[in-house]
């Protein structure tokens, strides 16, 4: 705790429950509560705003200073969050969690993200033993590996994997069960998701999370922000006439990322759908040709995509673009 000319008024530590933050928060009203984003930073800061205090939840990968110091320690950390805090609370870069629904939501897809990892890895277990007993298995799909393996294999082999095949059909159904559940609360609950479902290889469990992660559109200036915001725009190290082209800076949420980027390789993959792709390229070839745009869009179909963009830049609701036919799932 700083005082008005910098000094330490108080320093020790604070037990992790509701009961203790409140107090402290109540022993000094006019604060300015400083943390950092972590595990509990979520439900923390909530706490701490719905008892009116003003709380500032640091972004640890913009402090420098605190996480590459050459001694650091909780409390140096603790000291060097309060110093900035108090000489300028921009320099933290505050993160902004969001409500405990939208976070009750957020969780329920990351949660069957574990489970979608914890088949896979049953998967590739099984099979390595069994390719050590001499026994190759087919490439079905995630959902059929357990039914499809029980006619492949001898009786003998059958029983000695049977709980591990049983755990598999145990995830699956779960992971079905998920399923129905994401997409009942995306088309209930935030019915711009069905705005997003038209887009090829984009499906309910990557609009809702993508939804849940932006907030509030009002809070980027530009479309372009989004990007930076995920972690897709390139990072930058400019000094003097050196200006190199780098990588994408891979900030922001990595699963988010991950979704995005396995719509794209939908996208561009030899499952997306080919009268999509017979448009896009009659547009581009219209193009090339001298055709005007108007025949290019003509020929091309609806246009959902370019029509919504437009309604986000200029502020309008999506409501008056017009849904397009069909509907697509996640890859």
């Amino acid at each position: 705790m700083l005082g008005s000319n910098g000094q330490v008024l108080e320093e020790g530590s604070v037990g992790n429950s509701r009961a203790a933050l409140s107090e402290l928060s109540g022993r000094y009203a006019k604060a300015l509560i400083v943390m950092e984003a972590g595990c509990h930073s979520p439900w923390v800061s909530r706490h701490l705003e719905q008892a009116g205090r003003e709380v500032v939840v640091s972004n640890p990968r913009k402090t420098r200073a605190i996480y590459q110091h050459e001694r650091k320690s909780d409390r140096r950390d603790a000291l060097m969050l309060a110093r900035i805090a108090r000489m300028e609370p921009a320099l933290l870069y505050p993160v902004r969690h969001g409500s405990e629904e939208a976070q009750q939501d957020l969780l329920r897809i990351k949660l069957r993200d574990s489970l979608v990892r914890a088949r896979v890895g049953l998967i590739n277990s099984l099979r390595f033993t069994l390719k050590s007993l001499g026994y190759t298995i087919a490439n079905p799909s995630t959902e059929r590996f357990h039914k499809v393996i029980q006619s492949a294999l001898p009786d003998s082999v059958v029983q000695m994997i049977a709980p591990s095949m049983q755990a598999i059909e145990a995830l699956s159904l779960q992971i079905k069960l998920l399923d129905r559940e994401i997409r009942t609360l995306a088309h209930s609950k935030y019915p711009e998701t069905t705005w997003l479902e038209q887009i090829p290889g984009v499906g309910p469990i990557t609009a809702l999370y993508f939804v849940l992660k932006i907030g509030d559109p009002a809070r980027f200036k530009r479309v372009r922000d989004v990007g930076a915001f995920i972690g897709l725009c390139p990072r930058r190290d400019q000094s003097g006439e050196n200006d190199p082209q780098l990588r994408i800076s891979k900030r922001g949420d990595a699963y988010l990322r991950r979704l995005l980027v396995s719509s794209a390789q939908y996208i561009l993959g030899a499952f997306a759908p080919p009268k999509r792709f017979a448009s896009v390229r009659t547009s581009t070839r219209g193009r090339r040709d001298g055709t005007s745009e108007k025949t290019c869009r003509g020929s091309c179909g609806p246009q959902t995509g370019r029509a919504a963009l437009n309604c986000v830049e200029k502020q309008e609701p999506l409501s008056s673009v017009p849904p397009a036919a069909g509907k697509n799932e996640d890859p």
